[in-house]
């Protein structure tokens, strides 16, 4: 995806507003209905992003700009190209790229780990508005 600026000045006189969203090209079709912006209409979209340094997390972590600032986060390798994501670690939850980002509590009972506020699975923290 690229961003870019540009003006539409020339082409509409009626309306300063535009429109964008993220769908997932194979299971979209536009219709100009979807510029209503329905608030029960949902539509699949995936998003796949790492931090691109051609750093490794090893490396990364070596170096000021390392963005897994959180305690309680982690650093893997991006598996389609170069860089890293961050993620909280198992039984913390939130945003691993800010100080204290990731929060939640691990609590040992008789010899288990009772995992409190805890995901079963580790997920790449994005925010997504669904509404707009």
């Amino acid at each position: 995806m690229n961003f870019r600026e540009y003006s539409h000045k020339a082409r509409y006189g009626y309306s300063p507003c535009d429109f964008a969203f993220l769908v997932d090209k194979e299971n979209y079709t536009f219709h100009t209905a979807d510029l209503r912006m329905d608030p029960n209409r949902t539509m699949p979209v995936w998003l796949d992003w790492a931090i691109r340094d051609n750093l490794t997390c090893d490396e990364a972590k070596k170096t000021e700009g390392y963005a897994c600032v959180s305690s309680n986060s982690e650093c893997h390798d991006s598996l389609n190209g170069p860089g890293y994501v961050c993620n909280c670690s198992m039984g913390y939850e939130g945003n691993p790229y800010i100080v204290d980002g990731c929060t939640g509590k691990c609590v040992r009972v008789g010899g288990m780990v009772n995992t409190l506020s805890a995901h079963k699975t580790r997920a790449l923290y994005v925010s997504v508005y669904d509404r707009f």
